[in-house]
Formats: structure tokens, sequence, C-alpha cells
């Protein structure tokens, strides 16, 4: 029988690489899509998804293409503002080292000028986040709330195409009784 060999990775040092995956692992989980659904819509293994989002692994310009068009986000969303991130952390750790009022009001500028269902997104995702940790804590790794997350999403995605469905199936409905009671009345028959 072969021996395995302890293969350890070298640890990740690079700020820029985690501020990259943290961003790309919070806009799959936003959106509740699981990495084999980003993995089939991307051509990327998930093998490597979950590499990417762990840091352990460079992202190639095409995958962060493809990713940031399935997030529905723009290239620039993935990197620092800044010109460099000084630490490990991510850059959004500035926000954590704000007390309460600052952030309240530097979340109160950024809405400003949103339309009311963006705001209500916003609030939505608040709410996501409250439960998240607690969920997390209560299950197996959140295994089972993540699921959750990824069945409601399913069922929002399936409902719109229902709803959708729905009205072009009335419209049509409604056209075949307009027009079979035009026909009815160009025949001259009385009812």
């Amino acid at each position: 029988m072969p021996l395995k060999r302890n293969v350890q990775r070298e640890p990740n040092s690079d700020p820029e690489r985690d501020y990259l995956a943290q961003r790309l692992k919070e806009a799959r989980e936003y959106l509740g899509l699981s990495q084999e659904y980003v993995s089939q819509q991307t051509q990327i293994p998930r093998p490597a998804i979950s590499e990417i989002e762990a840091g352990r692994r460079k992202v190639e310009s095409l995958e962060l293409k493809r990713l940031a068009a399935l997030y529905g986000r723009p290239l620039s969303y993935f990197f620092p503002e800044q010109e460099g991130v000084s630490s490990a952390a991510p850059a959004t750790a500035g926000l954590y080292e704000l007390d309460d009022a600052q952030t309240e009001m530097k979340l109160r500028n950024m809405t400003k000028g949103l339309p009311p269902q963006d705001r209500e997104e916003i609030l939505r995702f608040a709410e996501y986040l409250r439960h998240k940790k607690q969920a997390s804590q209560s299950t197996r790794n959140g295994y089972h709330f993540r699921r959750q997350i990824e069945a409601q999403a399913q069922r929002a995605r399936r409902t719109r195409w229902l709803d959708w469905g729905f009205w072009v199936f009335m419209a049509a409905v409604a056209a075949f009784v307009i027009e079979a009671v035009l026909a009815w009345h160009a025949s001259g028959r009385p009812w």
C-alpha cells in the first residue's frame, strides 16, 4: 500500500486574492446559488469554484468574466476600491471598524437615492445576514439553512416563470374566445 504524502498548501498571503475569493463567495451565497449550479452555468469545475472561494486557486480572467455575468455584478465589484489592500482581511474590513452610528450613517448615505424595491432588497439581505449566523450555529455548518435558501431561490425563480406563463396562457385563451365570438357573430346565427 503506497504511503500518502502529507502535502500542505502554502498559506495564502495574497490579500487581493483573499478579497476576490470573499467577494465571489458572498455574491454566490447572496443569490442563493450552489457551487454545483455555478459550475454548470460557467463550465468551471465545482472543485475549482471551491478552491477559488477559499483563496487557494487563482482565477483566470475569462472565469472571472463568466462568474461576474452569472452573479450580475460588474468586474469592479470584485476588486478593492483602494490601490492595494493592507492586510489579509478583505477591504470591507473598514466597515467592521466603524461604530454602529457610523455604519448606520454610511448605510443611509449609500441607500439615499435607491428606489423602494432596492431598499426592500437591502432589508431582506440584512435579515438574511442576521439569521445566517444563528442557523449555521444551530445546524451542522449551516448546511440545512443553505439548502433552505437554495430551495427558496429556486421556488422564487419557478414562481416568476409560472406567473409569466400563466398570463401568456390567459392571453391566448382570451384571444381564442374573442376570435370565436367574432366568428359566431359574423355567421349571423343567433345566440
